[in-house]
């Protein structure tokens, strides 16, 4: 099996389209798919695509504002 991907895409979600195409019956490990996208770079064959900087903030601050409902 051949996956292309035409988008920027996150290891996870990688691991999860191959689940997807094959009804789980071929199931890749994190660490495995890491190691390959590892790789793959190192061979130049991909590129990383830096995330957005701001977005782990707005997960911060989503957290944030559940603290303390949570604390209830």
């Amino acid at each position: 099996m051949i996956l292309v991907l035409t988008t920027p895409v996150h290891g996870y979600a990688i691991i999860q389209e191959i689940d997807k195409l094959n009804d789980g019956s071929v199931k890749v490990a994190a660490g495995t798919m890491y190691g390959a996208i590892e790789n793959l770079f190192k061979l130049n064959l991909i590129e990383e695509i830096p995330s957005r900087p701001h977005r782990r903030k707005e997960g911060k601050n989503l957290l944030k504002g559940f603290l303390p409902s949570l604390r209830r």
